[in-house]
């Protein structure tokens, strides 16, 4: 989910391990030379979540690698299957209120929330969770994701 802390926490995971950290959505967008919100405008969802099967495609190859995947990267039964084949998955739940408070604070990070900013972001988040926590709760190892970033880093590498 937006805000969940996936690339943060991803980032600092795969320094604490020694392993290569790669953010899908930045690999999107230096595969297609633009930014997430601007494949999104330009050429709608359909394009960037297709842009998200090729890549699935591609990660066999990648040994000592945390993923931080977009929120919506593991939401179809073959992309959860094939990353839960490739390595160890993790769902990062944090409660609605929560990811409201963070987005919040940095809103043009996630240019795709800004028009429910003010006025609807938490039931859109309410409404997105209940699309994709279905796929989320096949993950491997589900931590919650409500305390600071060490706390959650701990959770994560004591379940590794």
């Amino acid at each position: 989910m937006p805000g969940s802390g996936k690339s943060a926490l991803g980032f600092r995971l795969a320094s604490k391990l020694h392993f290569q950290y790669i953010d899908t959505d930045l690999y999107i967008e230096n595969a297609m030379k633009m930014p997430v919100n601007e494949i999104f405008r330009y050429f709608g969802e359909e394009k960037f979540r297709n842009e998200e099967h090729t890549l699935i495609q591609q990660l066999n190859g990648y040994k000592n690698a945390v993923f931080a995947t977009g929120g919506g990267f593991a939401c179809s039964d073959e992309h959860i299957t094939k990353l839960n084949n490739l390595g160890i998955t993790v769902y990062l739940k944090a409660k609605t209120e929560l990811l409201v408070k963070r987005i919040k604070q940095n809103p043009y990070k996630r240019p795709m929330l800004i028009p429910y900013i003010e006025n609807d972001l938490e039931i859109y988040l309410s409404n997105l969770l209940i699309n994709r926590v279905k796929y989320y709760e096949k993950a491997q190892i589900t931590v919650n994701a409500d305390a600071d970033i060490e706390t959650v880093l701990n959770a994560v590498t004591a379940n590794l």
